[in-house]
């Protein structure tokens, strides 16, 4: 039983435990107390119908000792798959190792890293699948940790209109989160 349907079974049991105590079992006590159930299950909407929300994330992070920022990019592997699904014009199966690799060429299109004014190209490292998502490694080397990146990102942007996509920049003050969007698909941060 999903957590929505918990909490409906929730909220509808609170409900016919208040109607008990309030003898609505009678008349039009008894044709409330059903309007009122029907319209709180209106108000919950089943599991299939649920919209899962787009969502994709980065974290940036750098390494002191290997002198490297590395980014990790964390799709939904349904979301993955939808992406190769719609480029092959045939199903896929993300378990396979080359629609991961060719899932994360293009994750490596779709982000860019500027860097002292500078466009970057970070090094590619790989994917792998974790549950349910997919995970694509770049590494970035660098002289020293940066005090400041600029960040373009476009992933899965061209597949779902409310693709959202969020990078975490980790550093010695903190994490700082960025959120893109279609019309939002460049931003920076001081670290």
């Amino acid at each position: 039983m999903s957590q929505a349907d918990r909490m409906l079974n929730l909220h509808l049991e609170l409900l016919s435990h208040s109607l008990n105590r309030s003898n609505l079992h009678s008349g039009s006590g008894a044709l409330a107390a059903s309007l009122i159930i029907f319209m709180a299950c209106l108000g919950f909407p089943q599991e299939g119908s649920a919209h899962r929300q787009h969502l994709s994330w980065s974290t940036i992070e750098w390494n002191e000792q290997a002198k490297v920022l590395e980014i990790t990019h964390r799709v939904h592997a349904h979301d993955a798959s939808a992406w190769l699904t719609a480029q092959s014009n045939a199903e896929v199966d993300i378990t396979d190792i080359e629609q991961q690799a060719r899932f994360a060429l293009y994750c490596a299109e779709r982000f860019k890293i500027q860097h002292s004014q500078n466009w970057q190209e970070p090094e590619l490292l790989g994917a792998e699948l974790k549950g349910n998502f997919l995970l694509t490694y770049q590494q970035l080397s660098l002289t020293a940790a940066p005090a400041s990146l600029f960040f373009e990102t476009t992933i899965l942007m061209d597949l779902f209109d409310d693709q959202e996509h969020v990078v975490n920049t980790v550093s010695a003050s903190g994490t700082k989160s960025l959120s893109f969007n279609m019309q939002n698909t460049y931003q920076g941060v001081q670290l």
